[in-house]
């Protein structure tokens, strides 16, 4: 290169652009990002306040948006209950598994309730509700020593304490049979623990109506 070409070249004041700085891209593509979640964000409001109804959204898809946990679903099978803490003084605690005899699915929502006292003289305790997977837990004076226990939900009529081994693990011709024996309306069940005993495992099997012969079904 002579000497006019190097003065040729220190006059050109044409532009010389400039390169994008990949930390910039970044940042831009970041904020679009942002700005395209928010819009969705802001469109799911709009239509949820247009439609209260539940979103058909999967749980986990919605609560991307909504910053909501999925509900907690139940086990698909009767599963034990875990052992709770000891109870206040005074008092013993009652826990364990309801479930179906016929489909040995637990019952949720079912109610727990345990008669206190002689027959005759006897007081209910207030209901004790099964979570999801039917389980629960219910506390019943010490002094108490006769105590009955039934199950109330509807659709089902009557219970008894499960065996051991368990019902849920025999198959449907043992169910029956160990139904079979069991008084005609599956009367509250008589509950027996140690006098020393706190905690008390319960479970109960719950018997549907179109399990029973016509001649034992309550109205």
């Amino acid at each position: 290169m002579d000497e006019k070409s190097l003065y040729d070249a220190a006059d050109d004041d044409r532009p010389v652009p400039r390169r994008g700085h990949p930390l910039r891209l970044l940042l831009y593509a970041f904020l679009i990002g942002a700005g395209w979640l928010a819009w969705q964000m802001h469109l799911r409001a709009v239509a949820r306040a247009a439609n209260p109804s539940p979103s058909a959204a999967p749980a986990g898809i919605s609560a991307i948006f909504t910053g909501a946990a999925p509900a907690p679903a139940p086990d698909p099978e009767a599963r034990p209950a875990p052992e709770p803490p000891a109870p206040a003084a005074d008092l013993r605690r009652f826990y364990g598994l309801v479930y179906d005899i016929a489909t040995k699915k637990p019952l949720s929502g079912a109610k727990v309730i345990f008669e206190v006292g002689e027959p005759g003289a006897a007081a209910e305790t207030p209901p004790c509700s099964a979570d999801l997977n039917g389980h629960y837990v219910c506390d019943v004076s010490e002094g108490a020593s006769s105590i009955l226990v039934y199950v109330s939900t509807e659709g089902y009529q009557g219970q008894f304490e499960d065996l051991i081994p368990p019902l849920r693990a025999r198959s449907e011709s043992e169910r029956r049979a160990v139904l079979a024996q069991r008084d005609s309306y599956l009367e509250p069940a008589r509950v027996l623990f140690e006098a020393g005993q706190e905690i008390v495992p319960l479970d109960l099997v719950v018997v549907p109506k179109a399990w029973l012969p016509p001649g034992q079904r309550r109205p």
